[in-house]
C-alpha cells in the first residue's frame, strides 16, 4: 500500500497501469540518477542484485522529491531486470572512503534541508515504501572515526538488523578482499584504485534499459489499440462526429436526454464547475457501460445506421469535450426553440387582435 500511495504522488495516476520508465523521470531526475551516487552493479553468486551507494558522490542540491522518484525507480528496476530479487531480496553496499573525492560529509550535514521535519518524514516514508526486500548490508569505509559509529548503529538495528549488516573497516583493497567473501561481484564495482568513481558502464546498462522500455511501452501501446478496435458500433455507444448520422445515432440521441436533465444545473454552474459537471457525468456514463468511441479509418463495412469504419474508445478527456459539446448544443437547440415559441403567439396575438376586430359591429352613420 505504501508503494503504490507513493507512486501515486511521485508520477500520477497513469503509471499505476503500468511500469515507471525512464522517461516519466524528471531531467533533474535523471541528473541524479545519472551521477553515479547510487548504482545497480550486477548481481551476486545467488542471483541477488546489489545496488551500490557512494554517498560522497551524491548531488548537496538534489531536491527530495527528485531523489525519490529516482530512487523507486532504481529500486523498481532492480526488482524488474533480476528474477531472483523477489524472492532472495537485494543487496545494498554503501561504499564510503577518503579517497573519494566529492560532497564531504560537513557539507551534507550543513545542508537545512537534513533538518527539515518534512525532509526527513519523505525520507521515511520512501524507505518504508521501497518495494525490495534487503536481505543483506555491507559498509566499507577507511576511516578510522566512524567505528565507533557503526558499533552503536549495529546495537540500535536490533538482532534481525545485526544479522543483516557487516561493516568493513580497511584499506580499498582491503575491502574488496572483504566483499569477494560475501560472493559479491567486485569486478564490476566502479570504484577506480584512484578514488575516482566511474559512471560509463552504469550509463551503457541504463540506456540500454531505457530503450527495451520503450520498445515495450510502444508494442503495448500498439496491442492496446488493435484490442480496442470495435467494428460496429452498439445501440447504446455515443459516437464522436458532426452531422447525420452521428446526431441521428440512438446513443447520441439518449446522451442529449441525459444532458438535459442536468441542463439547468449546468446553467448555475460557473466555467470551471461546468467542466467538473461534464466529467461527473462522463463517469456516471462509464459506469452504466456506455461507450465514447470515435472512427479510427474510412474502412469497413457499412452497419444499418449508414456508418463505415472501424472504432475505438476515447480517454475521459475526450469524452468530456463531448458532453461539453452536448450541452452547448442543447442552449441552441432550447434558444431556437423559445424564439419559435415567442415567434408563434406574437403571431396567435395577432391573429386574435385580428379577428377581435372583425367581431366587432359596424357602426352606421
Amino acid at each position: 500500500v505504501n508503494y503504490f500511495e507513493l507512486r501515486l504522488e511521485l508520477f500520477g495516476v497513469e503509471c499505476l497501469a503500468r511500469p515507471v520508465t525512464y522517461d516519466d523521470l524528471q531531467p533533474e531526475d535523471h541528473a541524479y540518477l545519472r551521477s553515479g551516487s547510487t548504482q545497480i552493479i550486477g548481481a551476486d553468486q545467488v542471483g541477488r542484485p546489489v545496488i551500490l551507494a557512494v554517498p560522497k558522490q551524491r548531488r548537496s542540491r538534489t531536491e527530495w522529491i527528485s531523489m525519490s522518484r529516482s530512487l523507486l525507480y532504481l529500486s523498481a528496476l532492480a526488482l524488474r531486470e533480476f528474477s531472483e530479487s523477489s524472492q532472495k531480496g537485494v543487496i545494498l553496499l554503501v561504499y564510503d572512503s577518503s579517497m573519494i573525492q566529492g560532497v564531504c560529509a560537513n557539507e551534507l550535514c550543513q545542508d537545512r534541508r537534513f533538518r527539515d521535519a518534512s525532509y526527513l518524514q519523505g525520507s521515511n516514508k520512501l524507505l518504508n515504501a521501497v518495494p525490495a526486500k534487503l536481505s543483506a548490508v555491507h559498509f566499507c569505509y577507511d576511516n578510522p572515526q566512524l567505528a565507533v559509529p557503526m558499533h552503536a548503529l549495529q546495537l540500535m538495528i536490533g538482532h534481525q538488523g545485526r544479522v543483516r549488516f557487516r561493516a568493513h573497516f580497511g584499506s580499498h583493497l582491503e575491502n574488496l578482499y572483504k566483499l569477494m567473501t560475501f560472493g559479491i561481484p567486485t569486478q564490476k564495482l566502479p570504484i577506480q584504485p584512484d578514488g575516482k568513481v566511474s559512471t560509463q558502464q552504469f550509463h551503457a546498462w541504463l540506456d540500454g534499459i531505457a530503450e527495451k522500455e520503450r520498445q515495450q511501452l510502444q508494442q503495448q501501446r500498439k496491442l492496446e489499440a488493435i484490442h480496442n478496435r470495435i467494428a460496429f458500433p452498439e445501440r447504446d455507444d455515443i459516437l464522436c462526429g458532426r452531422g447525420r448520422p452521428f446526431q441521428d445515432f440512438p446513443g447520441n440521441i439518449s446522451l442529449g436526454v441525459f444532458v438535459d436533465s442536468y441542463y439547468d444545473q449546468y446553467q448555475l454552474n460557473k466555467k470551471s464547475e461546468k467542466t467538473q459537471l461534464s466529467m461527473k457525468l462522463v463517469k456516471l456514463l462509464r459506469k452504466r457501460g456506455v461507450r465514447v468511441l470515435k472512427r479510427r479509418a474510412d474502412e469497413g463495412a457499412v452497419d444499418e445506421h449508414g456508418l463505415r469504419g472501424v472504432w475505438e474508445m476515447v480517454d475521459n478527456e475526450r469524452a468530456r469535450e463531448k458532453v461539453s459539446h452536448t450541452f452547448r448544443n442543447t442552449t441552441l437547440h432550447r434558444n431556437a426553440l423559445n424564439k419559435q415559441q415567442q415567434k408563434q403567439q406574437q403571431q396567435q396575438k395577432k391573429e386574435k387582435k385580428k379577428k377581435d376586430q372583425q367581431r366587432q359591429p359596424k357602426t352606421h352613420q
